[in-house]
Order: structure tokens, then sequence, then C-alpha cells
């Protein structure tokens, strides 16, 4: 049973489904023609990635759909895995069927099951919005994955207790060191590589949003994606780390939803400007950023 529970706004509601062996959870608001599939990344679930976002879309144009991956906050028992991000990808797209989503576009934080769903299924995915995302395991990026470990030390307050009110607090800290075994394992085996073999093959428009300062997908990690996703365009925020969706949920949502209401096919690069202040000296703690 959770003890973390959420008094949903209004136009939220909270539902479950059966998708093979998983009962997985899922938000739903508004009731728009044009589907949004919200899939969160590492640790966490629809709600702690993506309460701007169901608070903050167009109800009207949207059906907002946010997707809990099996063992990830509402979707469990069982417990968190870390399974290939094929694998992942193919629950993604078994739980679209078994909701009758046919297509929608997807907004991923974290973006590796979103790229995957993007590329071996793209007739499921319109459109595709990727935040702090990586396609590649850099060494800098494992090391700061790592040494969030210590949870009790470098996590912030308010995201800790709401990640120990649905993991456990004895069970939060395995959990993320399996997660970061499972990008160590990627960087020695793999040499780092996520998903770069399938970039190619990400047909659909494609909007990447990174933060300059993010510890967790460099920066580099965006403009390779640029690179090599064919109908990609990119944007920057200076002083972003990688919360970018909380971090700036005003802009961030004005901007996602252009991308998506847009007709034409876009591309090219764009840069935030100065009215975002620099972080101030606490934010500029890792231990204050959210990383999920």
């Amino acid at each position: 049973m959770f003890s973390f529970t959420v008094e949903w706004d209004e136009g939220i509601s909270s539902h479950r489904v059966q998708v093979g062996p998983h009962r997985l959870h899922y938000l739903r608001a508004g009731h728009g023609p044009h589907t949004l599939l919200l899939i969160p990344g590492a640790l966490g679930f629809g709600w702690s990635n993506f309460k701007h976002q169901l608070l903050g879309f167009d109800r009207d144009f949207f059906t907002t759909i946010a997707y809990d991956p099996p063992g990830s906050g509402y979707s469990r028992p069982p417990e968190k895995t870390f399974p290939s991000y094929e694998e992942e990808a193919e629950t993604v797209a078994q739980f679209m069927e078994a909701l009758g989503v046919q297509s929608a576009s997807v907004l991923s934080s974290g973006g590796r099951t979103a790229m995957v769903l993007a590329a071996l299924h793209q007739r499921l995915v319109q459109k595709l919005v990727l935040v702090s995302t990586n396609a590649l395991v850099l060494p800098d990026e494992y090391k700061s994955c790592r040494s969030l470990d210590s949870i009790e030390e470098t996590w912030n307050e308010k995201i800790k207790q709401i990640m120990y009110s649905v993991y456990g607090k004895e069970n939060l800290p395995k959990l993320w060191r399996k997660f970061s075994d499972f990008n160590e394992c990627i960087l020695k085996e793999k040499r780092g590589n996520i998903c770069l073999h399938l970039l190619k093959d990400i047909k659909c428009p494609t909007q990447l949003i990174c933060g300059q300062k993010d510890p967790l997908t460099k920066i580099e990690n965006g403009w390779l994606l640029h690179a090599l996703i064919e109908k990609s365009r990119i944007h920057i925020y200076p002083e972003g780390k990688h919360n970018l969706q909380n971090k700036y949920p005003e802009d961030f949502n004005v901007r996602v939803q252009d991308f998506l209401k847009a007709d034409e096919e876009l591309s090219g690069i764009t840069l935030t400007t100065s009215q975002f202040l620099r972080d101030d000296e606490e934010d500029n703690k890792i231990a204050n950023a959210n990383f999920f």
C-alpha cells in the first residue's frame, strides 16, 4: 500500500490499466483531440515529473496522460527494475494499445524510453519532446548520478520526502544505487551507448530542451541529439540544470505547447534570453535540483 497521497486537481483523474503482468497507474487531464503522453525517467512518476504540465497544459486542445512505468510511483508492486529500454518502450506501446491510443505526441523527462519508442514504433509518435536527455552516458554524467547514492546528504528535502513516501526510506537508496549500477553497466559494457544506433530512425518532429549546467545530462549530449535526429530543434536554458519542466514551468509550458500545436515541421536553434536570473547560491547546489 502507498502512504503517499495526493489531492489531485479537479481536472485530473487517476486510473489503472492492466498491461501484461503490470497493473499500471496513470493520470489524465483534459479532453482535447490531441493526445499527449508524458513519460518520466529514472525513479520519477507522472505527478513528480509533470505536475506543472498536468495543471497547466491547454485542456481543450490536449488529452494529457501521465504514465507511471512498472515499479514506479503508483504502478507498484512489483518493485522497480531496470530492464532494457527496448523492453520499456514495448511496455509503453502496449499501454497505449490498452488505452486505445493509436498515436500521440510524447513528452519525456530523461527521454531514453521515449527515443526508443519513437524509433521502433514510428506510427505511435506524432511529435517528440525530450527534456534533459542523453543517448550516450558520459563518464562525468555517471559520476554525477553515482554521487546521488547518498540520498540523505545530497537530495533536496522536499523531493526526498515525496520519494521516501512512495518507495520507503530504506528502499529508495537501494533503488537509486540500482539505477546508478545500471548506468555503470551501460558505460562499461556498451561504451555508454544507450540508443545512438536508433536515432536515425526517429522521423517525427522533435524538440530538445536542455540545461547548459545540467550535471546529469551534459549539454554535449543535447548537441549530439540535435545532430543525429533529423527533424530536431534545440532549446537551451543557459542557467538550467536537470529539472527544466519544474524550474521554468511557465516558459516551458508555452514553448512546448507552441511546438506541439504548430502545423509545420520546425527546425533550427533557439536560446533562452536573460529574462531568467542566475540561480541563487542554494539552487546552485546539486542537492537542490529535482533529478526526477
